[in-house]
């Protein structure tokens, strides 16, 4: 991927990222170039995407979601900031080249790429679209939403959503190229915008959960956003009992408070906050966000 001032056309101020698996390969590659470009006096770095591995569904899909994402924030970040962006698309698995082609087509300003034994550098336009990625991905926010944190969504969920923004085999559905585009551009916003309603039937609010929200996060949109992520986390969680990363830490309460049963992080920089609750059945019901017991 080559960055380029606009206003230093012919490459004065470029910059290259050379986007690699986080493999000993992808990362012996990467820095070979990476000297290479740097020993002629150009400015490189190298961006490692975890999970690019076609022998692994799971981690393949978790790879290319990070690569949706450096493309919606980070690359169109750059484009915004007056860079113009070319893809270079010769090498990598085919699998992601084609990932990647249609990216370019929403995020790059120029892709090329050379065919094996050719020296012709070829050229791929961008498309001249805009993606209304906040009214879409809102319409849909609750499939948008499960597929996003790796839940299942049945067939009958879909119903209604464009069929360009999801795959479906079998009875196995996730994002398309353009939804994860679309979910990456607009999850930001998304999430800071307001509590959303629990994803799962699995979890539910309690009487006094929003309000204990609404006081803890006093109308900060960026605290609004990691407690929506928590709750996404805790979905999983209750769907998939083995996920349970560290930024959640869902575990029982040694010693009972009220009705609280359980816990789990929230934030815990400044005055830290947790989520408390109790499980009612098969269901965990959330009861407040609180303060660090």
């Amino acid at each position: 991927m080559h960055l380029l001032r606009r206003e230093h056309p012919h490459g004065a101020g470029s910059l290259h990222w050379l986007v690699a698996t986080d493999t000993w390969l992808g990362r012996a590659t990467a820095e070979c170039i990476r000297s290479v470009l740097e020993s002629s006096g150009m400015q490189a770095q190298t961006r490692l995407v975890p999970g690019l591995r076609t022998d692994d569904p799971r981690a393949f899909r978790e790879g290319v979601s990070e690569l949706a994402r450096l493309c919606a924030q980070d690359v169109k970040a750059m484009r915004d900031g007056g860079w113009r962006v070319v893809f270079h698309l010769t090498g990598s698995f085919k699998a992601v080249h084609g990932f990647m082609q249609a990216l370019g087509m929403l995020y790059a300003d120029d892709i090329v790429y050379i065919f094996e034994h050719s020296d012709t550098l070829l050229h791929i336009p961008r498309l001249p679209v805009e993606l209304d990625a906040r009214r879409i991905v809102r319409e849909h926010q609750l499939v948008f939403r499960r597929l996003a944190f790796n839940l299942v969504v049945a067939p009958e969920h879909v119903a209604g959503m464009p069929e360009t923004l999801y795959e479906q085999v079998d009875d196995i559905i996730d994002l398309s190229v353009w939804g994860q585009a679309l979910w990456h551009e607009a999850q930001g916003v998304l999430l800071s915008e307001q509590l959303w309603p629990p994803a799962s039937e699995k979890l539910r609010f309690g009487d006094g959960f929003e309000g204990s929200v609404e006081s803890a996060c006093k109308r900060q949109p960026e605290r609004i956003r990691i407690v929506n992520e928590r709750l996404m986390q805790l979905a999983r969680h209750l769907e998939q009992e083995e996920y349970n990363p560290a930024s959640l830490d869902f575990k029982k309460l040694k010693v009972r408070r009220r009705r609280w049963t359980h816990e789990c992080d929230a934030w815990s920089d400044r005055e830290a906050r947790r989520l408390y609750g109790h499980f009612d059945g098969g269901v965990f019901v959330l009861d407040a966000l609180a303060r660090h017991l």
